[in-house]
């Protein structure tokens, strides 16, 4: 045995990511960040089932609340491209549900598991290598752009750039869905996080590129399965009001909650961003 087949698997993971970060920071050429990309999704892949602790959740077999969530906002008829593509269940079940869909990831170990997926299940689909920052895709393409657990795997001052793209391909009235974990859940990373953010960061983001932000409602989705939309100011202001107090009160204690309770606590980063919505 190797050096590293000894090595605790998280340990692996941990050094992984902070390749990644470092590649990031220092902005290096993609060439040399897809390649660490693509060692960090064998790494896992090789790993799921094995080791639970490992990001096997990656490659779940299962639709995930945001998954259906964002599937009940997307419906069917729709143009729309993931940006990071994770396992491809969730673009599978946008193109199986009728959309002409596209996905881009920057690792050429995604990539290719995904178009075998589309081509198994003889499923058309545009799926290609691809960067956040740089999207090869015509202006006003999609009716929708995707992203879960993407935005924080930008560096903050490369996040105006990945929006402006994201607004360029994005037709008239068309909607950006964006998944990312709030910061109020302690960080979700051993170093692959460039910047974790809370709701109301978010927004501002979203409304200083151009957005018209609208917050989706998990919770009430959960719950009852429908969809709720909400934008009344009012409203805004009250659930950012309540995590501005959350956020005080983490900070405070020292509180790092670890349970599923959280999910429960915290407003959700779960939001869509309007391109000329009145």
């Amino acid at each position: 045995m190797n050096d590293e087949q000894n090595q605790d698997p998280l340990e692996i993971q941990r050094k992984l990511e902070l390749r990644i970060r470092f590649l990031v920071e220092t902005n290096a050429p993609d060439e040399e960040l897809q390649k660490v990309y693509d060692e960090f999704h064998l790494f896992l892949l090789e790993h799921r089932g094995r080791d639970k602790s490992t990001e096997d959740f990656l490659y779940k077999s299962a639709l995930s609340p945001i998954d259906s969530l964002f599937l009940k906002r997307i419906g069917e008829g729709k143009s729309l491209v993931e940006i990071g593509l994770g396992d491809g269940c969730f673009l599978f079940n946008c193109a199986r549900n009728g959309n002409s869909v596209s996905g881009i990831d920057i690792s050429s170990v995604v990539v290719k598991r995904v178009q075998e997926l589309f081509k198994r299940e003889h499923l058309n689909g545009q799926i290609k290598l691809g960067e956040a920052r740089k999207l090869a895709f015509p202006s006003k393409t999609f009716d929708l752009v995707v992203s879960k657990d993407l935005v924080e795997h930008l560096l903050e001052k490369d996040l105006p750039v990945h929006l402006s793209e994201v607004w360029r391909v994005l037709k008239e009235n068309g909607c950006y869905l964006i998944w990312t974990p709030s910061i109020l859940l302690g960080h979700t990373s051993m170093g692959g996080h460039m910047k974790e953010y809370n709701l109301s960061e978010m927004l501002q983001k979203l409304r200083s590129s151009g957005f018209k932000p609208v917050w989706l409602n998990l919770l009430f989705f959960r719950l009852f399965g429908l969809m709720q939309e909400i934008s009344n100011s009012y409203v805004i202001q009250f659930l950012l009001g309540y995590e501005k107090i959350l956020q005080k009160t983490f900070g405070t204690l020292g509180i790092q909650i670890r349970h599923p309770i959280i999910y429960l606590v915290v407003p959700p980063i779960c939001v869509a961003g309007y391109k000329g919505k009145q």
